[in-house]
């Protein structure tokens, strides 16, 4: 099993390490898979009593549900220098 460390976390904030099912999705198209694996993830969480770990996906699903439904706007984050 493979973990995110130095520059593939880095790579991957910046986008430039996207899974290839997400690299020809349009915004709500890749926001739907996004919320996907964080469902997956949450019940790995959950399976292994990772609470804080559980919760704190639960708020990134919560966001993800509500941009997709339209009730949040989505707020894209400033370009890294």
């Amino acid at each position: 099993m493979s973990h995110c460390v130095g520059v593939l976390c880095y790579r991957w904030v910046r986008g430039d390490a996207m899974p290839e099912a997400a690299r020809n999705l349009n915004t709500d198209e890749r926001l739907a898979y996004i919320l996907q694996m964080l469902i997956e993830l949450s019940a790995i969480a959950r399976a292994r009593q990772y609470t804080m770990l559980e919760y704190l996906i639960s708020m990134a699903i919560a966001e993800a549900s509500d941009v997709l439904r339209g009730v949040r706007p989505t707020t894209p984050l400033p370009p890294r220098d």
